[in-house]
């Protein structure tokens, strides 16, 4: 067992639009802003908080970047799809998986891919 305890962890990622991002995150997937300074947002949702900065120049990227994706577990995915499938540029459609989820997947307005996903309650 180790010594060592982890509280949370806190997605930080890199923004060209931190206004857009904060529209995208608020009025698209009901986050709320729960805190803003000097380049920084906090967006929170049901104890869950994604923080975003404004991109840094010591990596030499000029554009958002991620080679993964955030996994987003919701109660009721199929009311998610419904709710902002036309909001959204979809990457994948609503579908059913062996693996016991129920998912579909987004874009959010940087270029991160987002996936929403339920269990499937038979599996």
């Amino acid at each position: 067992m180790s010594i060592y305890s982890i509280k949370s962890i806190v997605a930080k990622l890199e923004t060209n639009d931190l206004e857009g991002t904060i529209q995208f995150y608020t009025d698209v997937l009901g986050f709320a802003l729960s805190g803003k300074f000097k380049g920084h947002i906090f967006l929170s949702k049901d104890d869950q908080t994604i923080m975003f900065h404004e991109m840094m120049d010591h990596h030499g990227q000029d554009k958002p970047i991620m080679t993964g994706s955030l996994y987003i577990n919701v109660e009721d995915v199929d009311e998610w799809y419904e709710g902002i499938k036309e909001k959204v540029r979809l990457c994948y459609p609503l579908e059913s998986f062996d693996f016991g989820m129920r998912e579909f997947g987004i874009w959010d307005n940087n270029g991160y891919l987002l996936i929403l996903g339920s269990a499937i309650s038979s599996i």
